[in-house]
């Protein structure tokens, strides 16, 4: 079965996270529609908690950050989208 694009959008976004189950976004980034779109339903669906805002010194461009952890609803919707979309 083929995943649809708010799935594809889902996982991309999910996949960010690394082996802590962390990922960052730069306050100054812009977010295509797709991941933004994939960050306001994580929201909604707590798939993550933001734990801090930080300056990331060691990441040239990034400048401000919020870092989001994912919680246990979040690692669950990204393993059962990872069968449908991506690779482990």
């Amino acid at each position: 079965m083929t995943a649809t694009l708010e799935e594809a959008d889902d996982y991309r976004l999910l996949s960010l996270a690394n082996e802590k189950r962390k990922f960052a976004i730069s306050i100054y980034m812009v977010l295509d529609q797709g991941l933004q779109d994939a960050l306001e339903r994580g929201i909604d669906a707590e798939w993550f908690r933001l734990i801090d805002v930080s300056f990331l010194a060691n990441a040239p461009g990034w400048g401000l950050t919020r870092v989001f952890r994912l919680t246990d609803v979040g690692t669950d919707r990204l393993d059962a989208l990872r069968g449908r979309v991506g690779r482990a």
